[in-house]
C-alpha cells in the first residue's frame, strides 16, 4: 500500500474480524453505501482526535520507528446494527497482541498527542473515601460509590526517564466536573483541593492497571522506548534491547488534577 502511488498516505486503516461481511452486508437500510459510512465514522473520530495513528502515514511512521508501537481502531459489526468503533488494537511490531477500550486511549494520548481530544471520563469513587477525607458526610447507608464525570479542558504529559529501571509518567490535567452523583458541594477551597487529590489517585490507580497490561503484552504505544533512546547514554539501545527490558521496567504514573470548573454539582 505504501509503494502504490494510487493509494493516498492519508487513507484510514482499521481492524475487523469480518471485513467482507461488514462491507457487503445489506441489512443497514439507513446506510446503503457502507464504504462511505465507515469512512465518515473514522473521519469523525479522527477530527475529534479520538484515535491514535489511524491513517496509513501515521501507522507506517510509528511502525518503523524504534521505541513505539502503533495502534488501530477496531470496527465492531453487530447483527442488524451499523458498524461502530469499539476497541483499539495494540500492536507489537506488525502483529496485534491485544486491545484497549476507546475510552482508555485517554492515557495514551496524554503522552502522544499535544492537542488530542481526551473525551469525557467517568470515575467511580468509593463513598467511604469521600467521608474519610471530610469531603462529604454520608447520610444514606446504601451509598457505596460516587460517580463523577470529568471533561478535560487542558493537559500536559511528560515522560521522565529517572534511570535504566525507572520511568515516571507525569501529567497535569485541568478538568471541568460535568456531574457528580450524589451531589456534593465543592465551594469550599479545602474540599476542592481534597477532591483534586482523590481524582488524581483514582486516575493513577487505573493507569497502573493499564500499564501492567501493556508490559505483559510487551507493547509500547506510549513511546517510552523512544524517549529512552532520545537520551544520549541510551541512544545505542536497539529495538531488541528495548523489548527485552520493557516488561521489567518500573513505570510510575503521576497524574495531577486541577478542577477549573465544578459546573452543576455546586
Amino acid at each position: 500500500m505504501q509503494r502504490d502511488s494510487s493509494i493516498s498516505s492519508l487513507i484510514f486503516l482499521a481492524i475487523t474480524d469480518n471485513a467482507e461481511e461488514t462491507i457487503n452486508n445489506t441489512n443497514y437500510e439507513e446506510y446503503p453505501e457502507m464504504g462511505s459510512y465507515i469512512y465518515q465514522l473514522l473521519d469523525k473520530h479522527k477530527k475529534k482526535e479520538m484515535l491514535v495513528n489511524s491513517n496509513l502515514h501515521d501507522f507506517i511512521t510509528t511502525l518503523y520507528e524504534i521505541g513505539i508501537d502503533p495502534t488501530l481502531p477496531m470496527i465492531n459489526n453487530a447483527n442488524e446494527a451499523a458498524p461502530s468503533i469499539g476497541d483499539v488494537a495494540l500492536f507489537k511490531d506488525d502483529k496485534i497482541v491485544g486491545s484497549i477500550s476507546l475510552i482508555n486511549t485517554f492515557y495514551i494520548k496524554l503522552f502522544t498527542s499535544k492537542n488530542g481530544f481526551l473525551g469525557d471520563i467517568t470515575l467511580r469513587i468509593p463513598a467511604n473515601e469521600l467521608e474519610k477525607r471530610d469531603i462529604a458526610k454520608l447520610n444514606l447507608s446504601n451509598i457505596e460509590f460516587y460517580e463523577i464525570t470529568l471533561h478535560p479542558i487542558k493537559y500536559k504529559g511528560n515522560i521522565e526517564i529517572m534511570n535504566e529501571e525507572l520511568v515516571h509518567l507525569n501529567a497535569t490535567i485541568s478538568v471541568s466536573i460535568l456531574e457528580l452523583q450524589p451531589t456534593v458541594s465543592l465551594q469550599n477551597k479545602d474540599s476542592l483541593s481534597k477532591m483534586e487529590q482523590l481524582i488524581g489517585e483514582s486516575l493513577n490507580k487505573e493507569f497502573e492497571y493499564i500499564l501492567e497490561d501493556l508490559k505483559s503484552l510487551n507493547t509500547d504505544p506510549i513511546g517510552i522506548g523512544r524517549k529512552i533512546r532520545s537520551i544520549r547514554k541510551y541512544s545505542h539501545l536497539t529495538e531488541e534491547d528495548l523489548r527485552e527490558n520493557y516488561p521489567a521496567l518500573k513505570i510510575k504514573p503521576n497524574i495531577k488534577v486541577e478542577i477549573k470548573r465544578s459546573g452543576s454539582v455546586d
